[in-house]
C-alpha cells in the first residue's frame, strides 16, 4: 500500500499537521486559480481528491461550491470531519485510494492539490488513477491536478532541513528533514522526511516517513490524459 507509512505520520503528527503546513500564499493562489477555473467551465459540483485536512476543500465549500471528497488518511478524514461539523458544512467526506475508487454522483471537476498526485509513484498506480478519475466525472468534466515538478525539486530551496516556530514565544517548535534520492530512468525519487515536534526544547512527538514519489512530466501527463480519454487544456506554473 503506497501511503502506509504516510498514514501513519499523519496519525502521529495530526495535532501539528495545520501547523506545518499553513493554509499560505501558495494555499490561497491555488483557489484563486481553482476558483478561476471553475468560474470559467460553469463547475458546481466538485469532488476533492486527496481532501486532507480541508485546505481547499473547505474555502471552496465557502464560496458556494457543492464539494465532496476524500482522504487515503483515516487521521485526516476524521480531522476534516470535524472541521465540517463546527463549520456547518454539509460537503461529504470518506476514506478512499485515488487510485481504486468509485462514486454513486458524477462531478463537474475534480481536484487533486498540493502534489499528492506524486504518491502514484509507478505507471500502473498513475493509469489507474486516471482512469478513476474519468468514471467520476461527467460528460465534459475538468480534472485539475497541482503536482510538483521533481527535477526542480531536488535543486529547491523547500526541501533542506528547516525549523518553524509554532508560537510567538518560539517555545514550540517544529523540524522537518527530507532527504531525496531521485531515479531519473523510472521518473521517481524516495523521499524520507523525519518530523519532530518539540516544547521547551524537550521533544515531545516524531515520525518518519518512507515514501516513492513520481517525478512526472508534461508528457507524461499528456499520455496518462491519452489513455483515460482527456484532453489537456491548460498548464501552469513551473511547466510553463
Amino acid at each position: 500500500i503506497y501511503m502506509r507509512n504516510e498514514d501513519k505520520l499523519y496519525t502521529i503528527m495530526a495535532k501539528w499537521y495545520d501547523e506545518l503546513y499553513p493554509d499560505d500564499e501558495d494555499t490561497k493562489n491555488s483557489l484563486k486559480l481553482l476558483d478561476k477555473i471553475f468560474k470559467k467551465h460553469k463547475v458546481k459540483k466538485v469532488l476533492d481528491i486527496a481532501c486532507g485536512s480541508g485546505r481547499h476543500l473547505i474555502p471552496l465549500a465557502k464560496k458556494g461550491y457543492s464539494v465532496d471528497g476524500f482522504d487515503y488518511s483515516k487521521t485526516f478524514v476524521k480531522m476534516i470531519k470535524e472541521k465540517l461539523k463546527k463549520e456547518k458544512i454539509k460537503s461529504k467526506v470518506w476514506f478512499a485510494d485515488m487510485a481504486n475508487f468509485k462514486t454513486k454522483n458524477k462531478y463537474d471537476a475534480i481536484s487533486n492539490m498540493f502534489t499528492s498526485f506524486s504518491y502514484m509513484y509507478s505507471p500502473e498506480l498513475q493509469i489507474k488513477a486516471f482512469k478513476c478519475f474519468s468514471r467520476a466525472l461527467k460528460k465534459g468534466g475538468i480534472l485539475v491536478i497541482d503536482t510538483q515538478n521533481g527535477w526542480n525539486l531536488i535543486a529547491s530551496e523547500r526541501m533542506l532541513p528547516y525549523v518553524k516556530n509554532v508560537d510567538k514565544s518560539g517555545k514550540k517548535k517544529l523540524v522537518n528533514e527530507n532527504y531525496l534520492k531521485p531515479d531519473f530512468r523510472y521518473q521517481k525519487m524516495d523521499l524520507k522526511s523525519v518530523y519532530a515536534a518539540y516544547e521547551n526544547n524537550k521533544r515531545i512527538v516524531g515520525a518518519t516517513s518512507n515514501l516513492q514519489l513520481a517525478m512526472l512530466s508534461v508528457d507524461s501527463f499528456e499520455l496518462l490524459s491519452e489513455i483515460a480519454g482527456f484532453k489537456m487544456l491548460e498548464i501552469y506554473g513551473d511547466y510553463k
